[in-house]
């Protein structure tokens, strides 16, 4: 694991070969399966033998074990070098699986000294019906889905997708789910069975109008299981009254700010019944979704001609603001709302992020009209005006070239249509004015480490890449992470304070073995990611001798074992002479052998002695033990 090796397995297998005449049975063609929940699959299993042997037919597989729906295997006409077994499957909801189920045959002949055996095995797949009904009910900004509850209990949900404009996608006839290139987004999810209302407002900031919004649903089950997608159900949105056209931003202030709001008047209003006089009454929300609507004028009209509305002494440099405007018939004695859709329109918001010498464009807004086209302004202090810097068709855009730490302010006008009572209508708004500064908020890219260890001189060696080479700009300096264990916490153990020197020896304490990872921090103080954690541990720091003379002359007396910075601390060292007799046992890491037997407490014969040595090391996996086998050769001549 991660370049180290943790294990290794060794297994044996036998293979005999034999002559023989005999020939196997076989098993007749079984085709797959893919089913919809609640079919009953009926299959002949057929078996024939070409040396009229008697035939075994044995079977396995997940639907002879699933309950209660588990299958059948039914012996219908047997005689020698024929079988025949009919299969059955009763399969319902619970047996819905993203998987495909395997049935696996196995047919062997019995009467010859070397049975042999044929194996066939084919797949069922079970799905689920795609959910049925669905409908979808439009408003000026949201659709209302519904659909029918699945007649599985156990559905979990249900998941919602919309795409605008028709796919034209059909399902093939084993395909569940909705695949991505069928150019549907999900936009929901339902909680349960019985959950089959939706209402699509596109997160709250509402749907636009003059699109064609279409719709699916699949069902969920357990395990991640998904139905066949329902059928594919498109609609408009419903124009409201009056269909509302600006939400600009005439003057930017603290406390002067104008904006317009202004609709299309209502061309085929039917006046039999409502023939006026009229009045227009206006709502406003601080937000751009309408949350906290209250009315903030109004105003009579007796022929509609009056469709602009200034709001004045705004904050308009803080503040979003949303709209509604409702049309009340006003004669006497008839006082009533007109239309049955109202619709809210906020207007231009711009989300802007500082970045490295840049800053990203959001275009944040919630109106029922299609915006095609953005003109970012950006103000000039040498001109004390706004000056175009370019367009984007669509919702974001990035300013370059920027100079951190420089505030910038912005506007945008924005250009769209929506259609209102079959007209297809133009219009235009501008935003508030936003300002940012850019600064550099990326971390660079980690470094390639790579670790050596040199064994002889107890340190591991790291060199890794510079960002400056290949995809930053600005490294100043890195921070070097280490751990003496696999799994450990990377801890800062060093920093290097310049972008050009890539090189690092670490001198560990408790173990030469250990992880590294290494980043790279930027002149404004961004981090990267770590780089890929490097593991060393191919060094051993503990060896035994092969030779020593206790016989007191105070020269290699004593059998002392290499432990190398004290890496090891303990052990299991047992000595054994010729006849299998423990002579020495031991834990001390350095094993300070004198020579003499454990009981008799005499110094030993000369000769050859075995050894076993359990030796614990700190690996990179832990404390972990070695065996050391190996013979000691004693001369206690002087």
């Amino acid at each position: 694991r991660k370049g180290v090796k943790l294990a290794a397995v060794e297994r044996d297998m036998q293979i005999d070969v034999y002559r023989t005449n005999n020939i196997p049975p076989v098993i007749a063609p079984v085709p797959d399966y893919c089913v919809h929940a609640g079919t009953t699959i009926d299959q002949d299993i057929i078996v024939t033998d070409a040396n009229n042997d008697s035939i075994l037919v044995s079977w396995a597989g997940g639907p002879f074990i699933i309950n209660p729906n588990a299958a059948t295997m039914q012996l219908i006409e047997s005689h020698r070098g024929y079988a025949k077994y009919h299969f059955q499957w009763h399969t319902g909801c619970v047996d819905v699986r993203d998987r495909a189920y395997q049935v696996l045959i196995r047919a062997k002949d019995t009467l010859n000294d070397i049975g042999l055996t044929d194996i066939k095995t084919f797949n069922i797949r079970v799905i689920a019906d795609p959910p049925a009904n669905l409908q979808a009910r439009p408003g000026s900004n949201n659709v209302l889905l519904s659909w029918s509850p699945g007649q599985c209990t156990n559905i979990t949900g249900y998941e919602v997708y919309r795409k605008i404009s028709p796919s034209g996608f059909s399902p093939d006839s084993c395909q569940t789910g909705l695949p991505a290139d069928a150019g549907f987004t999900k936009i929901g999810q339902t909680k349960s069975r019985l959950d089959t209302v939706y209402i699509d407002n596109n997160n709250g900031t509402g749907l636009a109008q003059g699109n064609p919004y279409c719709y699916r649903v699949v069902a969920l089950y357990p395990n991640s299981a998904k139905s066949v997608v329902s059928d594919e159900v498109c609609t408009t949105l419903v124009p409201g009254l009056p269909a509302l056209m600006q939400v600009s931003v005439d003057k930017s202030g603290t406390t002067d700010g104008i904006i317009r709001v202004s609709w299309a008047k209502p061309r085929y209003l039917d006046t039999i019944p409502a023939n006026g006089p009229y009045e227009y009454i206006i709502f406003r929300s601080q937000d751009l979704f309408g949350k906290n609507l209250v009315p903030i004028d109004s105003f009579q009209t007796s022929n509609l001609n009056d469709t602009v509305y200034l709001d004045k002494n705004l904050n308009t440099t803080i503040y979003p603001y949303s709209y509604r405007v409702d049309l009340y018939n006003n004669a006497p004695g008839d006082r009533r709302l007109l239309g049955k859709q109202q619709e809210i329109a906020s207007s231009l918001n711009m989300k802007l992020t500082g970045k490295d010498n840049i800053i990203d464009f959001e275009f944040v807004k919630s109106v029922p009209w299609i915006n095609t086209r953005y003109t970012i302004y950006r103000y000039n202090d040498n001109t004390a005006s706004y000056d175009s810097i370019g367009y984007t068709d669509n919702e974001k855009f990035t300013d370059t070239g920027l100079k951190n730490g420089v505030n910038y302010c912005y506007q945008a006008k924005s250009i769209g249509f929506r259609e209102a009572e079959g007209l297809m209508l133009p219009n235009w708004n501008y935003s508030h004015i936003t300002c940012t500064t850019p600064i550099d908020s990326i971390a660079p890219c980690p470094p390639d480490l790579s670790v050596t260890s040199r064994c002889d001189s107890m340190f591991n060696a790291l060199v890794w890449t510079n960002p400056n080479n290949s995809c930053a700009n600005d490294v100043v300096r890195y921070n070097i992470y280490y751990s003496p264990t696999l799994d450990g916490s990377m801890d800062l153990i060093a920093t290097k304070n310049s972008a050009t020197d890539t090189s690092y020896n670490h001198y560990p304490v408790a173990s030469i073995a250990g992880c590294y990872t290494v980043t790279a921090i930027d002149s404004f103080n961004n981090e990267s990611k770590p780089s890929i954690r490097a593991c060393v541990d191919e060094c051993s720091f503990y060896s035994l001798p092969n030779v020593f003379t206790p016989n007191g002359d105070e020269i290699n007396d004593v059998f002392t074992a290499v432990n190398r910075n004290n890496f090891v601390k303990t052990v299991n060292m047992r000595i054994y002479n010729r006849w299998g007799q423990l002579v020495f046992k031991t834990t001390d890491p350095l094993i300070n052998w004198d020579g003499r037997d454990y009981r008799s407490k005499s110094i030993v014969s000369p000769g050859v002695y075995y050894y076993i040595c359990d030796v614990y090391e700190p690996r990179l996996d832990g404390l972990q033990p070695r065996s050391i086998v190996g013979f000691i050769h004693v001369f206690t001549d002087k």
